[in-house]
């Protein structure tokens, strides 16, 4: 496994997944900004890269950890589109939607057995969620019906009409990536991104 070293004086030893002539992985240096009071942010899937995002139009200094070798997760092979109520796509379309029918939905899909308190927050949330992306540069204009909602609320982004389909998940991450890499080059004292790092904690502080 390759390994990492997080030092006192704020140095990461990232590890690549090549070995030397020991059998040991390669051992990377990289050179942290003089961060004061960062946000800290584990793990780079949508949720990860939303947070960095967020925090980083907050002005806050951002570190975002990776374990693999780049970021995305498993957000990244999501095929599906994203639910939400009241949103623009769905005014342009004239569909006639609400947080109490997205709720109601939501909620008998489940059984009734949801966290009621979760599902209120995604519900009241989903827009501003959507919008989030969109500012982020993710086309979320296509508006469709999927099992479980009762009007067109699952925001898409457009297929082509001939040609491979659009991975909706990829695209998301790849849209949120992009940014953030701009992010960092252009802010490197305020943003980094460390990949292929799974911080473990022991007594010589070595990351794992």
């Amino acid at each position: 496994m390759a390994k990492a070293v997080l030092a006192k004086e704020g140095v990461i030893a990232g590890g690549d997944n090549t070995l030397n002539s020991s059998g040991t992985a390669k051992v990377r240096q990289l050179q942290l900004p003089e961060f004061t009071d960062p946000v800290i942010v584990v793990g780079g899937g949508l949720a990860g890269l939303s947070a960095t995002l967020q925090a980083i139009h907050e002005g806050a200094n951002v570190v975002l950890v990776e374990g693999e070798k780049d970021v995305g997760g498993n957000s990244q092979k999501a095929s599906s589109g994203i639910a939400a109520c009241n949103t623009e796509a769905q005014r342009v379309r004239q569909i006639n939607d609400s947080t109490e029918l997205f709720y109601s939905d939501t909620m008998s899909a489940g059984d009734l057995e949801n966290d009621h308190i979760l599902v209120d927050q995604l519900v009241r949330h989903s827009s501003s969620a959507i919008q989030f992306l969109i500012d982020h540069g993710v086309d979320l204009s296509d508006v469709n019906l999927c099992g479980g909602h009762s009007v067109k609320r699952v925001h898409w982004i457009p297929q082509p009409k001939e040609g491979k389909p659009v991975a909706v998940g990829f695209s998301i991450i790849k849209a949120l990536k992009e940014k953030l890499r701009l992010h960092e080059k252009n802010h490197p004292e305020k943003v980094k991104l460390i990949e292929y790092c799974v911080f473990r904690k022991d007594k010589n502080r070595r990351c794992e």
